[in-house]
């Protein structure tokens, strides 16, 4: 996967940068579930998207620089990268599929 290096440079996270990276969108997460205030509800959810896309990108060995538009940056990235993993959980419940079905068709035999 390509990361433009006007917004995202290489960088290492350690375990717990990237444990504390997930626990926090988890904690901003589980704030906007409970408040009943649309607007604070959605700052809480927003933020949750964002330190999670931060977590996944960490993955990746990258980081976000902050420059205008890097929000956007992150909410683009993970997009492309829940696709990519879609078309490959797809693609093995396919192969799954298939493999049960010659399964069943060799016990028949």
């Amino acid at each position: 996967m390509k990361f433009d290096n006007r917004y995202f440079i290489k960088f290492t996270f350690t375990p717990d940068q990237i444990e504390k990276n997930l626990k926090n969108a988890i904690k901003d997460l589980n704030i906007a579930k409970k408040v009943n205030i649309l607007e604070v509800k959605f700052n809480y959810a927003y933020n949750a998207l964002i330190k999670a896309g931060i977590t996944l990108l960490s993955h990746y060995h990258v980081k976000i620089k902050s420059v205008p538009g890097h929000h956007v940056r992150i909410i683009e990235k993970l997009a492309q990268i829940l696709s990519v993993l879609k078309e490959i959980w797809t693609f093995m419940l396919e192969e799954l599929k298939l493999q049960k079905k010659n399964v069943e068709n060799m016990s028949i035999l």
